[in-house]
């Protein structure tokens, strides 16, 4: 797992995650309407969804932060931040969802795809003494694709990424304080021209 140190908050190191445990679970579905509509129209729609859900867990009175033999939750208990002995995995999201949906154009070889993700507010950055940690923001991501085929040999791909113009947001969460930002990025919307031969 990523550690800031105390007194550069930027800069991080690599430590070991101590004890701990993950479990979940994952659904999936998909589906098309082609096997149950007589409409043309409605035969071309095809859905699917993923959605993620898991629980992550790391023993804090394991995980040594010194040479000395201290733990992380002897860290935190000098800074008054011990809500519990255990805390979440560092680049775990507790759920992820995953939707998408498709519309093929049969007569005119064309398919459209409108496409969201977001997943849970995630610990990126474990922080060491006076640092809170860092925790990523969820983002919501919606993309649409349109694919136009030109026989077997030629493609024409147009896009847009980040149709909702969300930022990618960081922030600093301790126990008991709201949030302060850590590092935002707007990376607005991006256009993308494609075409392949």
């Amino acid at each position: 797992e990523l550690v800031s140190f105390e007194l550069q908050p930027d800069n991080m190191k690599p430590r070991n995650s101590g004890k701990s445990h993950v479990f979940g679970g994952e659904l999936e579905i998909r589906k098309g309407l082609d096997k149950h509509t007589s409409s043309k129209f409605l035969s071309g729609f095809y859905f699917t969804t993923n959605f993620t859900m898991v629980h992550s867990m790391v023993d804090m009175s394991s995980v040594f932060v010194d040479n000395a033999g201290s733990t992380e939750l002897d860290l935190r208990r000098e800074n008054n931040d011990v809500p519990s002995r255990y805390r979440i995995m560092s680049g775990q999201s507790p759920y992820s969802v995953n939707a998408g949906i498709s519309y093929n154009i049969k007569s005119i070889m064309t398919d459209i795809t409108l496409s969201y993700n977001v997943q849970g507010d995630q610990l990126s950055i474990i922080g060491s003494g006076r640092v809170p940690d860092i925790y990523t923001k969820s983002f919501h991501s919606l993309n649409l694709n349109i694919i136009k085929d030109f026989g077997k040999h030629s493609r024409l791909t147009f896009g847009v990424n980040n149709l909702l113009n969300q930022s990618q947001v960081m922030v600093y969460k301790s126990n008991g304080y709201g949030d302060e930002v850590f590092r935002k990025f707007s990376p607005g919307m991006e256009f993308k021209l494609k075409y392949r031969f």
